[in-house]
């Protein structure tokens, strides 16, 4: 195994880019909310700033790489979508911001001015866009956009990707709500245990078609249910694309679109409930709650 800089004794050797994305961004906020964190938090934000410095190389090609030194699936940070672009500029960042380290801010500014106009390309694009890719993308450019880094023309460029990727979180959220309104099943279906269910082999590209075996390990999802996946998908997706929605500035809901959240609510069990999609889902009324979007008459 490859010393990256990590003391690490037992984990999952295979990480992505979103598992970094959120990390990076829960210590973030860590270190600028909770004093008695920020000891930890900078440690955190640093060791990942340290490694994706050593292993995003041209030899790489942008990836994270397995804890072997292996290619991960997922897990590229650079020559990657436009929507993933600012992933690792948003690392050096946030280490910038914790440590105020100049070697971090050098790293961060040579990778934010190309993974900007990359993402402006985002609607040049053929990608599926969905609550996941735009809530992340846009976790990318709320961190870059509050820190004092760059220039204004680079903070411009920021605030122009935000509101292109507004326009995305808006459809997106519009048709989930239309959705999740019109499903007639049931908001408690049980859920299944994963280790009986189906699985669906995820094939990354450029790899050779032999089982779903990608350097030497099977990489595969489990096939839950229709209705249990159904319910996990409305309240995850409703809850990320409201914190998205809420991440940017400029943004405002539709006039109608909180009191339908609301009478949605009133239709879920949520102490039977059996998705994890409600987490996302309280994270995005509370994302609302600070915009003061939810006045009296909404939630």
């Amino acid at each position: 195994m490859h010393d990256y800089g990590c003391n690490i004794s037992y984990c999952y050797f295979n990480s992505s880019r979103d598992q970094f994305t959120l990390a990076v961004y829960a210590a973030w906020r860590c270190f600028k909310n909770f004093p008695e964190l920020q000891n930890d938090a900078r440690d955190l934000l640093v060791s990942t700033a340290r490694y994706c410095e050593n292993v995003i190389t041209p030899e790489s090609d942008g990836n994270l790489l397995r804890l072997d030194g292996r290619p991960g699936i997922y897990s590229s940070v650079w020559n990657a979508a436009p929507h993933e672009m600012l992933r690792l500029p948003m690392f050096y960042a946030a280490a910038w911001d914790a440590t105020g380290d100049d070697h971090w801010k050098k790293l961060a500014l040579q990778y934010a001015d190309p993974g900007t106009d990359a993402t402006l390309k985002m609607n040049e694009a053929n990608l599926f866009w969905w609550d996941i890719t735009v809530s992340q993308m846009q976790i990318s450019l709320a961190v870059l956009s509050d820190i004092s880094i760059g220039n204004e023309t680079l903070h411009r460029k920021y605030k122009k990707a935000m509101a292109l990727n507004r326009v995305h979180i808006l459809e997106l959220f519009r048709k989930q709500l239309h959705n999740a309104e019109t499903f007639t099943g049931d908001w408690t279906a049980a859920a299944p245990d994963w280790r009986t269910c189906p699985m669906r082999l995820l094939q990354p590209p450029a790899v050779p078609k032999e089982d779903g075996v990608f350097e030497g390990f099977t990489y595969a999802n489990p096939k839950r249910p229709p209705e249990f996946h159904q319910v996990m998908e409305y309240t995850r997706s409703l809850g990320n694309l409201l914190f998205a929605l809420a991440l940017d500035p400029a943004a405002e809901p539709d006039p109608d679109m909180l009191p339908r959240c609301r009478d949605l609510l009133d239709k879920m069990d949520f102490k039977h409930m059996n998705v994890n999609g409600i987490l996302q889902l309280q994270q995005g009324l509370w994302s609302a709650a600070s915009r003061n979007w939810t006045g009296e008459n909404s939630f």
